[in-house]
């Protein structure tokens, strides 16, 4: 039998005008790479904004598993959210409209797939859930200046999560969004300490979502590893 093939779907390879976010994302990109190496699975990268949706669903339908990356915020009008709001900058139409088609086509086939901070945020859309615009405290999801990831802790995390998101162990997070109301299927799977959802599982699907960057170099050893076995053990 052959080694798993892991579909990563990130927004696009390269941002001509944010060269500085193309080479955090690209980073990123290589660790979760590492990372499915050391499974012994193989991987593919799919520049879902790049290739549009079509493309991007048969990538994703070729993989035994899909993992949506981080990016830009999710535009409003996916969400039927306010156009203007703080802290609003670049938008990619073209990667939300391709990761919510393959979203979408995974929930519809009970295909397994993780989302990890925007992924965890496009996940909620593509089932029709909503996101909190602009969270604005930092001191439990992003940090200030040149520390932009922040470490903090989980509360509330949901029994289906046992063994891959560990109880008292610290996540690395940067974000100013989160998800709102929950889209179809999805339950809180974990909270931050102030009630924000950090986690949503799939009531039928192997699909999970997470708003910390468990591909993060400062990340405990073992956290997108033991996620993404997760998934592929809710799929069997």
């Amino acid at each position: 039998m052959s080694e798993p093939l892991v579909a990563v779907v990130h927004v696009r390879d390269a941002r001509p005008a944010a060269p500085w976010y193309q080479q955090l994302v690209d980073r990123f990109n290589r660790s979760a790479l590492a990372t499915i190496a050391s499974l012994g699975w193989r991987s593919e990268l799919v520049p879902a904004g790049e290739i549009g949706p079509d493309a991007s669903v048969k990538a994703a339908r070729a993989a035994d598993l899909v993992l949506i990356m981080g990016g830009e915020d999710v535009h409003p009008s996916f969400y039927r959210g306010a156009a203007e709001y703080p802290g609003s900058g670049a938008h990619d139409v073209a990667g939300d409209e391709a990761q919510i088609a393959v979203v979408a086509d995974a929930a519809l086939r009970g295909a397994p797939l993780l989302g990890i901070c925007r992924g965890h945020q496009i996940l909620n859309v593509a089932l029709g859930g909503d996101l909190v615009q602009h969270l604005p405290t930092t001191h439990a999801h992003r940090g200030v200046g040149e520390k932009r990831f922040l470490e903090h802790d989980l509360h509330a995390i949901d029994p289906a999560l046992a063994g891959a998101v560990l109880a008292g162990e610290p996540v690395q997070s940067s974000h100013h969004q989160a998800v709102g109301r929950l889209g179809a299927g999805l339950r809180a799977g974990a909270r931050g300490e102030d009630g924000v959802v950090e986690a949503v599982v799939h009531d039928a699907a192997p699909i999970v979502g997470v708003q910390w960057h468990p591909e993060h170099e400062a990340a405990r050893p073992g956290q997108l590893a033991r996620l993404l076995r997760l998934v592929e053990a809710r799929a069997a």
